[in-house]
């Protein structure tokens, strides 16, 4: 395996760091809203329900009745 001279290390590093300084950390908040609502939904517990009773309808069924 062949070694990178030295001077192309380098000048690869210092295009990396570059690259890394141009992008810009944009601290919208996103990261912590995030935390925030996975917390909430690992603490939250919800009662079960029992799903209402229909109103007003007819007792008999729509499906077709089998001859």
């Amino acid at each position: 395996m062949a070694e990178i001279p030295e001077e192309r290390r380098l000048r690869d590093l210092r295009y990396l760091k570059a690259e890394l300084d141009r992008e810009e950390a944009v601290p919208d908040g996103t990261e912590k809203d995030f935390r925030d609502l996975l917390d909430f939904a690992c603490t939250t517990t919800a009662a079960p329900v029992s799903p209402r009773e229909p109103k007003d309808k007819p007792e008999t069924s729509s499906a077709l009745k089998a001859e």
